[in-house]
């Protein structure tokens, strides 16, 4: 997120919030995958974001990503809790993304998502420096078999910089 800068932080509070967030992420799938009766999943993802400034929609890159999933069913709805890395080649800057997502098959072949995530970003090694927004948004997935094709919407506000941004993805996911 190129033209912003960050407000106030230190290196251990971004270290915390990163530690909560990620396990949370994966502790309460896997515990509540140990009640369950139906197994669990795991993918690997492959997309690109766009992020735009909000209100003056300047644009602040294009992150092509990479992730990895947990998928846990919950009747016919899924809950996926991914982490992924992300890079902006156009501004140098590079990030971590976890996120947790509800999918609800409305057909055989198409499902209604509503995604949380954490976006850190950060220009080099310099995280001290790292940008924090927390969003939500709507998407959809296509299933293709193992294959799943999936456009997002997202808004996110800044958590240690006084910013709003929307984010357009398009998700490439594989489960095994």
């Amino acid at each position: 997120m190129a033209k912003l800068r960050q407000t106030k932080g230190g290196k251990m509070k971004h270290i915390c919030l990163l530690a909560i967030v990620l396990g949370s992420m994966f502790v309460a799938p896997a515990s509540y995958a140990d009640n369950c009766s139906t197994p669990v999943s795991y993918g690997a993802n492959i997309g690109a974001i766009e992020v735009i400034n909000l209100p003056d929609e300047a644009h602040l890159g294009v992150y092509p990503y990479i992730a990895g999933s947990i998928i846990v069913p919950a009747g016919s709805t899924s809950l996926i809790a991914s982490f992924g890395v992300e890079w902006s080649p156009e501004f140098s800057r590079w990030g971590f993304v976890p996120s947790v997502m509800v999918d609800v098959p409305v057909s055989g072949h198409l499902g209604l998502d509503w995604m949380v995530s954490l976006v850190h970003d950060q220009e080099a090694g310099d995280f001290n420096n790292a940008l924090y927004f927390l969003g939500s948004g709507p998407g959809a997935t296509i299933y293709l078999g193992h294959w799943s094709v999936s456009p997002s919407f997202v808004t996110y506000r800044g958590v240690n910089v006084q910013a709003w941004t929307f984010v357009t993805g398009l998700n490439l996911g594989y489960v095994f």
